[in-house]
């Protein structure tokens, strides 16, 4: 597993990233999956079915389980990575991912459809 560490400005910039999905459930993808920051997954639950109720009403986020929430971690993305291709195209500056072959020091709750 290799653990991603940030240093200067781009600490800063993934701080700053961190702080806004703090402020507000965000989502992300075409999927319909968000990403928050919370305490634990009873309080993402909360958050995630919040946003839910906010955008489609209640029958829909009572839909969503805390068995439906995963671990995940953000990460910057980075030009110069080929595998990083499309996301650099479509202007994006951070993505979450949930595998456990990277992590960072910035850990997030996914809800993935």
């Amino acid at each position: 597993m290799d653990k991603i560490k940030y240093k200067g400005n781009k600490e800063k910039l993934i701080e700053g990233y961190y702080n806004d999905i703090g402020a507000e459930v965000q989502y992300i993808g075409e999927d319909g999956n968000m990403v928050c920051v919370a305490d634990n997954k009873e309080d993402a639950l909360k958050l995630f079915r919040k946003r839910m109720i906010d955008d489609v009403g209640e029958p829909e986020a009572d839909e969503i389980k805390i068995d439906d929430i995963g671990v995940g971690y953000l990460f910057l993305v980075n030009k110069d990575n080929p595998a990083h291709e499309r996301m650099v195209a479509e202007d994006c500056t951070w993505y979450v991912s949930w595998s456990d072959k990277e992590v960072s020091d910035y850990e997030v709750f996914v809800y993935l459809t």
